[in-house]
């Protein structure tokens, strides 16, 4: 099956989406009211959750090595410039002192005990909330890469920095298609399907899918010791 089918199954045609990227012009202007409306109603509605992640998660990095809490990054955003990312810290302190910049990958030794739990359930990007209010990023979008990194996609996948004539986003279909390890080339060919459908709708489908998604690995984690033991005891 085509790499792009699903997601354009999931996406629906349009013939104003299409007149758009003949166009090469994202209909873009209603991401900024479009996020605000949904961090104030999400934060209002989990209230308690999000006081619990923004207390725990600190605090289970500090207990852990003693490091900090926060990771400040400089990613390449909106039409090439550059901006400070924010996420919580899932790696040691010295990560990169060794490698320099290199790109993560699913079993990174550099990776804390607890950093594997939170890129597992993506709770690393809380933190992004505030890159959404200073008008970084949007909720939805193509990933922002390092400069370095970006620089070596663009010579790998030719036209990886053009998925940023839109902000860049914490969720987005490539992100549910793909997640953290999809390849340069499958994540510039599903950012530019993305580019060419968007819109308010598609934007929530993206983000409960991504939801659906942590949440499933919340459930499947939970599960996982009593299918063992089930096997176990069927002798499997």
């Amino acid at each position: 099956m085509p790499l792009a089918t699903g997601a354009e199954t999931l996406m629906g045609k349009s013939n104003q989406a299409s007149a758009r990227a003949a166009a090469n012009a994202p209909a873009d202007g209603y991401k900024r009211a479009f996020d605000l409306v949904v961090i104030i109603l999400v934060y209002l509605l989990f209230a308690p959750l999000w006081l619990l992640l923004w207390s725990a998660i600190p605090i289970a990095i500090r207990l852990e090595d003693g490091g900090p809490v926060f990771y400040i990054q400089k990613r390449v955003g909106w039409r090439g410039k550059h901006f400070k990312l924010i996420k919580f810290r899932t790696m040691t302190p010295d990560a990169e002192n060794l490698t320099g910049p290199v790109w993560a990958t699913r079993n990174d030794p550099r990776l804390t005990k607890v950093g594997k739990r939170l890129r597992w359930f993506h709770l690393d990007e809380i933190p992004q909330v505030v890159n959404i209010l200073r008008g970084d990023m949007s909720l939805v979008g193509p990933r922002p890469e390092r400069p370095v990194l970006a620089e070596r996609f663009d010579r790998e996948a030719p036209g990886f920095s053009q998925r940023l004539r839109v902000r860049p986003g914490i969720a987005g279909l490539a992100q549910v298609r793909g997640g953290y390890w999809i390849a340069p080339s499958d994540k510039l060919r599903y950012d530019n399907l993305y580019i060419k459908n968007m819109g308010p709708w598609l934007d929530l489908k993206l983000l409960l899918l991504s939801t659906w998604v942590a949440v499933r690995r919340v459930f499947n984690q939970a599960d996982g010791p009593a299918r063992r033991r089930r096997g176990k005891q069927r002798g499997e």
